[in-house]
């Protein structure tokens, strides 16, 4: 009875403590953990009353939550305040998405975690950016639902190490949540078809009594495993006498207690008589236990300053427990490393006791004495010389303990003390766990871990000449070789990666790793990060060559993988600046060249496509790079069959594109247009000739430089038969960059005609003349020349066919009806045929022609627009006006035909009725219908 009282006193000691701190509401007044809350939150959450910026692009913010190391730290903090704040529930997901993560080597679920609690202390309408009730059950309902799976393990010590804080990061939140508000959310999770074990768990670990009647409801469940969980959980947030096993017993219970605070609870069973006294006493333990904890990580946790003597008296004690979970909590807050900010003094003093500690803790368990040494270490700067070589003598002969987690816990501290000696020693540590094999596995994963780790303090390989050299090649190799179950051939090639003592790379890996890509018996995606990882030997001057000749040899790799990265690692060549690129650029062109020749997938063509342009885009490279992709599609079938089209494109865009860049020449460039004229490339051939200016060579077509003018007279032709390849659809006046091409063309035409034999005549390209001389505004060269040619006879008539002709009459009359000659314009519509009114062009241009002979023949006009009429399909746009058109002008042509007029309008009065017909048509056709 003596203990059960002391054990009462301590609870109500603790509460007590919580409520002179601060205020304490319904959120907090739930249970001993949080009685801390109000002398942690000082410590912990400092920036708590800081508004965050408000959220920012969801994938930019993915992208902030994915910076990786210590150097990652601020954006990863910053992307989650961001996101929290948001309104918006994806914001969230995101976040939820991230927890629990594994592997999570930045413990960015602890990030959110801590950040999530530190925001539910805030207001809630000022919480999730202000977010309505709906949308704000909805966030807390996903973040539950996220955090459940804390809670699958029965007890925390069930779970991992891990898990456990982040338990309690979880409870923290979640109890800062409204009482209300919470068993609104935990009612609409577990009324879902398929509630869990871990759900139930979770809402009886918060210690908020308002929950139990919703857990209650479980009781009934039909699935037995549910309704053992939901008493399990009813046990240990009400503490009942005997196990609520049904739904009446719950019932009677909630009678008597169900007006009591958890505390209250908590001190009724302590007080009890009923309960077991070793399970009150279990309790109590706990409940120390997470105090002492809670204290400890105030004092250290996001802290301007640790005050280091405090955490000293704090675990530095004579109770097992207390000193286990104090050890823990520092062993997850330091394993980063030590803040900036540091009272060298008091830490060395403590660092000191653990290790004065562990040396007397002989009958402790060893995996306290573990976490002692880790902790000393964890302590200790690498510069204090005197502690250092202590610690690091203590911490390799626990390597030999042959315990497990003793021998990963050394590992962990010797993390922070790189030497050649401690090097040495752990390369031979892994050489003896490499022969024990899957046994070894973690421990040699451990141990490659610490051998190749970058950030500070940062390991290095060995010099030349230093004694372990031969043993670090040799653990390096064995590793990249071993047995892929292993999972240690990646760790081993970070490894072989490490830089030495003066920051230079280790010359025997370069064969190593080159071996290890050229070994067909490899997994090929192992080949190919080995591969990759050659790329940063790609500027060491020693094996450039043989790196450079390696790696072209792959692009004939029997494995795809293997061409397409030894493609993409050729591509970046140019970025080097060493004295050899020059020619190795030259080289590659060439090895690219000829495996495009036979290249077959579509993804490795693309790298070495893009290879290509990439050296094509040198300076003074542009000539061999469109030589060598026209000796590609030369090679080619004509025409290309459908299965080489994937070819075909990438070559003729990568062509285009060498074309293009400003610093090739002039012959370069025309020669890469010529292979896109074969293949039809309108558009490619337009971005050529633009980038080049190519219309400005029009005054060197007669310059006395005879390559400068053939250069110029190729332009001009190019720019002529690019024009050709326009759709015949697409008017010329249809858009402003057309028209600027028609004045570019016709300035060609002009040029050339100054040189004699320079374009072969053709119906094609009289046609084109007219066409853009018509486009730039020149009726009357439209009218000059069409009448010349129409009036041609001999061998000039013979290039013109009937079709050529009906087509000249129809831009010539274009011309005329522009020249303000409407009479002109419709002869030479009735000199092509009533045979040719089938065009909409030519239909569209009477229609005009007619509009314009109102003022000076109507009959004319009548007469065309009857035949306008006829030659436009119901269904077409313009069949409204045109019927307008007709019975406006036959009206006031011949009144007295008003009769059959209107008896033929009248098929097309539903036309007018139509929703999409315009007001002023309808109202048109309606006022000569009714007009007399």
């Amino acid at each position: 009875m003596a203990a059960i009282g002391a054990a009462a006193f301590v609870i109500w000691a603790m509460a007590s403590a919580a409520r002179a701190a601060g205020p304490v509401d319904a959120r907090t007044e739930v249970g001993c953990p949080h009685a801390l809350a109000a002398v942690v939150r000082c410590a912990q959450e400092p920036g708590a009353s800081q508004d965050p910026e408000p959220a920012q692009d969801p994938e930019r913010l993915r992208a902030m939550l994915a910076e990786p190391g210590a150097d990652g730290r601020l954006s990863r903090e910053t992307a989650v305040e961001r996101l929290l704040v948001s309104d918006q529930p994806a914001a969230h997901r995101l976040l939820q998405e991230h927890l629990f993560r594994r592997p999570d080597p930045d413990a960015l679920s602890t990030t959110i975690l801590t950040a999530f609690a530190r925001h539910l202390l805030g207001a809630p309408p000022a919480q999730f950016g202000g977010a309505g009730n709906g949308v704000r059950r909805e966030i807390l309902v996903g973040y539950t639902q996220a955090l459940a799976p804390l809670w699958s393990e029965a007890t925390p010590s069930d779970a991992e190490p891990g898990q456990v804080e982040l338990r309690r990061l979880a409870r923290l939140a979640l109890q800062r949540v409204p009482g209300r508000e919470l068993v609104d959310v935990a009612g609409q999770l577990l009324a879902e078809p398929r509630p869990t074990c871990a759900l139930l768990r979770c809402l009886g670990d918060l210690q908020q009594p308002l929950l139990a009647p919703v857990i209650a409801r479980q009781l009934e469940a039909g699935d037995a495993a549910l309704r053992s969980c939901a008493t399990e959980a009813l046990q240990f947030l009400c503490y009942p006498d005997e196990p609520l096993r049904t739904k009446a017993q719950f019932e009677l219970w909630q009678q008597q207690f169900g007006d009591q605070r958890y505390l209250d609870l908590v001190e009724r069973a302590a007080r009890g008589t009923q309960r077991p006294q070793e399970g009150l006493r279990q309790e109590i333990s706990r409940l120390r236990v997470e105090a002492a904890r809670d204290v400890v990580r105030a004092l250290v946790v996001r802290s301007l300053g640790i005050d280091w003597a405090a955490v000293h008296a704090r675990t530095v004690v004579d109770e097992p427990e207390v000193l286990a979970a104090c050890l823990e909590q520092l062993q997850q807050t330091l394993g980063a490393g030590l803040p900036v900010e540091d009272a060298a003094v008091p830490r060395q003093a403590f660092g000191r006791a653990l290790l004065q500690r562990y040396r007397a803790s002989g009958a402790d368990p060893l995996r306290t004495r573990a976490m002692l040494l880790e902790v000393a270490a964890y302590l200790t700067r690498p510069e204090e010389t005197e502690l250092a070589a202590e610690v690091v003598t203590l911490l390799l002969a626990q390597l030999e303990l042959a315990d497990r987690d003793c021998e990963l816990a050394a590992l962990r501290g010797l993390r922070r003390f790189p030497g050649t000696e401690t090097r040495a020693r752990l390369v031979a540590f892994a050489h003896q766990q490499l022969e024990r094999g899957e046994p070894g596995r973690d421990l040699l994963a451990a141990t490659l871990g610490v051998l190749s780790a970058r950030t500070a303090p940062r390991w290095a390989a060995p010099l030349p000449t230093d004694a372990d050299k031969a043993d670090w090649l040799r653990l390096v190799a064995a590793c990249c070789r071993s047995e892929p179950r292993l999972e240690l051939r990646e760790p081993a090639l970070m490894l072989a990666q490490t830089l030495d003592g003066k920051d230079g790379r280790v010359v025997e890996v370069f064969p190593l790793l080159l071996d290890l890509v050229h070994d067909a018996g490899q997994e090929t995606k192992f080949r190919s990060t080995a591969l990759i990882l050659l790329q940063g030997w790609r500027n060491e001057e020693s094996v450039a060559d043989a790196w450079v000749a390696a790696v072209q040899g792959l692009l004939a790799d029997p494995e795809a993988q293997i061409r397409l990265q030894a493609a993409e690692s050729l591509g970046q060549l140019t970025e080097s600046v060493l004295k050899g690129r020059v020619d190795w650029i030259n080289s590659t062109i060439f090895a690219v060249r000829d495996r495009l020749e036979v290249e077959t997938d579509a993804a490795v063509l693309r790298n070495l496509v893009d290879c290509m342009q990439a050296c094509g885009r040198e300076p003074q490279k542009q000539a061999q790079a469109i030589g060598a992709l026209k000796k590609v599609i030369g090679g080619m079938p004509t025409p290309v069959p459908a299965d080489q089209q994937f070819r075909l494109e990438p070559l003729l865009q990568a062509l285009a594109t060498i074309a293009a860049d400003s610093r090739a020449e002039l012959g370069q460039w025309t020669a890469a247009c010529l292979s896109l004229q074969v293949h039809r490339k309108r558009q490619s051939l337009r971005l050529v000739l633009q980038s080049h200016s190519a219309v400005d060579l029009a005054k060197e077509v007669g310059s006395t430089d005879p390559s400068l003018a053939t250069g110029a007279r190729q332009a001009m032709r190019l720019l002529i038969d690019t024009a050709l390849l326009k759709p015949p659809r697409e008017a010329w006046s249809s858009s402003e960059e057309l028209v600027r091409e028609a004045r570019d063309v016709r300035t060609a035409f002009n040029a050339l005609d100054t040189i004699a034999e320079a374009l072969v005549d053709s119906a094609a390209l009289r046609l084109l003349r007219l066409e853009v001389d018509l486009a730039a505004g020149k009726p009357q060269d439209v009218v000059q020349k069409a009448t010349q040619w129409l009036a041609a006879t001999g061998p000039a008539a013979a290039v013109l066919g009937d079709d050529d002709r009906a087509r000249i009459r129809c831009l010539a009359a274009e011309a005329q009806l522009a020249l303000g000659r409407p009479d002109a314009a419709r002869r030479l519509l009735d000199e092509r045929g009533r045979d040719q009114d089938v065009d909409p062009a030519v239909v569209d241009l009477q229609s005009r022609i007619g509009r314009a002979l109102v003022a000076t023949d109507l009959a004319g006009a009548v007469q065309l627009f009857e035949r306008v009429l006829g030659a436009t399909p119901p269904e077409d746009p313009t069949m409204r006006a045109r019927l307008l058109d007709w019975m406006q002008n036959s009206l006031r042509l011949r009144p007295e035909s008003r009769p059959e007029v209107m008896a033929r309008a009248a098929a097309y009065a539903a036309m007018f009725a139509a929703p999409d017909c315009p007001l002023e048509q309808r109202d048109a056709f309606e006022q000569m219908r009714t007009s007399r």
